[in-house]
């Protein structure tokens, strides 16, 4: 089963009615395969979505306040357009074939 990640879903997890206010986001271990909604948290510091079956991180750079992202165990073969991403201090691959 695939999870997909709507603004609702996230809004769901963050347990947050507004983008704005997500600073923190926990998606670990839930199937994802494509970022998603995840693009409209601009203020998003700290991102886990290690253990899914992510290929790509496609959009990731519109969350240009990221400190910390942890992308370990997916399906990563290639990290790109991180550069807009001027804050991250941690990026996370293990498990990855990068």
């Amino acid at each position: 089963m695939e999870t997909k990640v709507t603004p609702l879903y996230v809004k769901t997890v963050a347990q947050k009615f507004d983008f704005k206010t997500i600073f923190l986001l926990d998606l670990s271990k839930r199937q994802i395969n494509a970022v998603g909604a995840v693009v409209e948290c601009a203020n998003l510091m700290q991102l886990d979505l290690s253990r899914n079956n992510l290929t790509n991180v496609t959009g990731l750079d519109k969350c240009v306040s990221l400190r910390i992202l942890n992308l370990a165990y997916n399906k990563i073969s290639k990290v790109s357009n991180l550069e807009a991403c001027p804050d991250l201090q941690r990026l996370e691959l293990q498990g990855n074939k990068v």
